[in-house]
């Protein structure tokens, strides 16, 4: 403050053309106005000033003293505004679109950045600045499998493509659809997995079907992105129950079960695996085996390294894939079905475990439970079907990263500017300079 009034003061001298009223070892501190009329002179002192210099060392003095009352009202102003304006709440994070910010994990990828989103409650995220198209993979929550020699349940939907435009769309709202749950002890079917959707004003939507949920003796199976797997039917003629069937383009059908006569030390019925993005569930055979999960598929792009950085996919052999379906359950003695490469839970065997859950992430379906006739209540219940995930890769070198401001929180770094800056993962970041 003290050396803003000696500058400003020198000014105002300089124009009258006088010598300066004080210097810059004058002492502005406590009552400084007094100071300023006692210790801050510089000769002649007034009794040998001439007319002339009297008239206009007092004209500086009273502009001297107007700058000074005008400077600390200015300052307290500044200073209670903005003091007002930091007690205020902050807000909670909300996109362009109003719903919730979305916050997803992210990994750089050579010239790309790549974004997972896993959670089931919608959320919006705000397109970064400048890019124009994306890649995408959206995959739905898988079925549940179902409880004594229950099917296994079918993957979520699979749906993926590459330059998708988003030009003009300032938000997309994003859902990972959740997993369906497996079916409870005592011959309960599994339950359909959730769809996973992204929507936008300007953007057409897209939406993965959640998968069916694995069928039993009493239950069919049950459609979806893919459907769950059967089991047998009639213990005289050996037959399947119902298969579910899957959507078209999004996945396959599940497998069909047996009953009666499938190999095992009891009743031998056994389960169909539920189906997968890349095939159908494979159905209960004759040798004592219920039926695997369908395979599910991969996409280019998302690399193990991708998968690992962002916790994503089943890994096999060095590709990662999604969608797998759920195995079947089977009786004592048999060999339940395995899970779907992509994440499907296996079978289980008898009462003494339930069927496995699928891999988180991935839209795998559940695997369908065993069956014990020897004791109650003979089975564990169904594994869960994973949650769904929407995968997003853009170019991390926007087309247009500029603008500026001038705004500051602080009274005493008024002149602060903001430049746009752009980062390593494509978005302008504002970064303050003197």
């Amino acid at each position: 403050m003290r050396n803003v009034l000696i500058e400003q003061h020198a000014r105002i001298n300089a124009m009258l053309a006088v010598k300066p009223l004080f210097h810059k070892g004058c002492n502005l501190g406590k009552g400084f106005t007094s100071t300023l009329k006692y210790h801050c002179f510089t000769p002649p002192f007034w009794p040998f000033m001439t007319a002339s210099q009297r008239r206009r060392t007092a004209l500086a003095g009273i502009a001297a003293r107007l700058f000074v009352v005008v400077s600390i009202v200015s300052l307290s102003f500044t200073s209670v505004v903005l003091a007002a304006a930091d007690n205020v709440a902050e807000p909670v994070a909300r996109s362009l679109a109003g719903n919730p910010t979305c916050t997803p994990k992210q990994t750089a990828q050579g010239v790309h950045v790549v974004v997972a989103f896993t959670s089931s409650t919608a959320c919006d995220w705000n397109v970064p600045a400048g890019v124009t198209s994306i890649d995408y993979l959206v995959v739905a929550g898988g079925g549940g499998g179902a409880s004594r020699a229950g099917g296994g349940g079918g993957a979520g939907g699979f749906l993926t493509a590459n330059n998708r435009s988003v030009s003009g769309v300032s938000a997309l709202t994003i859902s990972a659809g959740a997993g369906g749950a497996g079916g409870a002890i005592g011959q309960r079917a599994g339950s359909t997995g959730s769809a996973s959707s992204v929507t936008g004003s300007g953007f057409t939507t897209i939406s993965a079907v959640g998968g069916g949920g694995g069928g039993n003796p009493v239950y069919a199976g049950g459609n979806g992105g893919s459907g769950g797997g059967a089991g047998g039917l009639n213990a005289v003629t050996g037959t399947s129950n119902t298969v579910g069937t899957g959507t078209a383009g999004q996945g396959n059908n599940g497998g069909s079960g047996r009953s009666a006569n499938c190999a095992g030390s009891t009743t031998k019925w056994c389960a169909g695996g539920g189906g997968g993005a890349n095939a159908v569930g494979g159905s209960a055979v004759l040798n004592g085996a219920a039926g695997s999960g369908g395979a599910g598929k991969s996409v280019s792009w998302i690399t193990s390294s991708v998968a690992t950085a962002l916790s994503i996919g089943h890994e096999s052999a060095g590709v990662v894939y999604f969608a797998g379906g759920g195995g079947g359950g089977i009786d004592l003695g048999g060999t339940a079905g395995a899970g779907g490469v992509g994440g499907g839970g296996a079978g289980s065997i008898g009462d003494t475990a339930s069927g496995f859950d699928a891999r988180s992430n991935t839209g795998g379906g559940g695997g369908g439970s065993g069956y014990n006739n020897n004791a109650l209540p003979g089975d564990a219940g169904g594994g869960d079907g994973a949650n769904g995930v929407v995968v997003i890769r853009y170019s991390a070198v926007p087309t247009t990263c500029t603008g500026t401001s001038s705004t500051s929180r602080t009274a005493m770094s008024l002149l602060h500017s903001q430049r746009c800056k752009q980062t390593a993962h494509g978005q302008c970041l504002l970064v303050c300079h003197q």
